[in-house]
């Protein structure tokens, strides 16, 4: 689910815009895009980019990755 105040909102995602890929893999489901966001971040990386299809078409985000707390 996606925060209206968050900052991917921010950057323009909407509920039902589609992640297909995080830092250049694939994803296909939440799980997929959790391992990713986790080996980004084991790799001392801030933010993730991602591919988005919506209706505008595909475009890349930046997603910024939180430190676990």
């Amino acid at each position: 689910s996606l925060a209206p105040d968050s900052e991917l909102a921010q950057k323009g995602l909407r509920p039902g815009d589609a992640i297909l890929e995080a830092g250049s893999d694939p994803v296909s489901t939440v799980d997929d895009l959790e391992r990713r966001v986790e080996d980004a971040r084991a790799g001392g990386k801030s933010n993730i980019l991602l591919l988005v299809q919506s209706e505008g078409g595909r475009r890349f985000v930046a997603m910024p990755i939180k430190e676990k707390s």
